[in-house]
């Protein structure tokens, strides 16, 4: 395991529980507490009903809920329109 898996690891043991939901919202209070919003990407592979978002710059506000189908979902705005998306589906770098 390298060092983002082992510091996602650590992340995930401080959880109260070892629930597939308790590990997502620790992992989900995490992002929000750590990570710079807002921040400018590209949604990649977005799979919804999003018309106008994927491909183009989006703007991401904030962690909206963690989904233990989807992951974190995260609040976005695109030119013409505001979505939630999961953060899995935002280009890196």
């Amino acid at each position: 395991m390298g060092e983002e898996g082992k510091r996602i690891q650590a992340v995930v043991n401080s959880a109260k529980n070892s629930s597939d939901v308790r590990l997502l919202k620790t992992w989900g209070n995490y992002l929000e507490k750590y990570m710079k919003f807002p921040f400018e990407s590209v949604v990649e592979e977005y799979q919804g009903k999003l018309l106008s978002g994927r491909g183009r710059n989006s703007e991401f506000f904030g962690v909206k809920l963690v989904d233990d189908h989807y992951g974190v979902i995260v609040s976005c705005k695109s030119e013409h329109s505001r979505f939630d998306i999961p953060l899995a589906d935002i280009a890196c770098c």
